[in-house]
C-alpha cells in the first residue's frame, strides 16, 4: 500500500501572488515526490528527474503507484 506523506507545506506567497500547494512523497520512497502541476498529479523520480506515473486526480495517481508496486 502507497502511503503519501507532506513533504513540504501550502505556501501563501502574498498578496496577488497567490499560493503554491504542497508538496507530497511516497512514503519509504522519500525520492519519488508527488506534484500538482496545473490540473494534473505527476509522481517524479528525484534522483534521475524522470515521471513515473500521470493522473489526473491524486487518489487515482496513488492507485497507479499501487499497480507498479512502488
Amino acid at each position: 500500500m502507497v502511503q503519501l506523506k507532506k513533504a513540504n507545506p501550502t505556501v501563501w506567497h502574498g498578496n496577488g501572488l497567490g499560493t503554491s500547494t504542497a508538496g507530497w512523497a511516497v512514503k519509504g520512497s522519500e525520492h519519488v515526490e508527488v506534484r500538482q502541476l496545473g490540473t494534473s498529479w505527476v509522481a517524479i523520480d528525484t534522483s534521475t528527474g524522470v515521471r513515473i506515473a500521470v493522473a489526473h486526480t491524486r487518489k487515482t495517481l496513488v492507485e497507479k503507484l499501487e499497480a507498479i508496486n512502488l
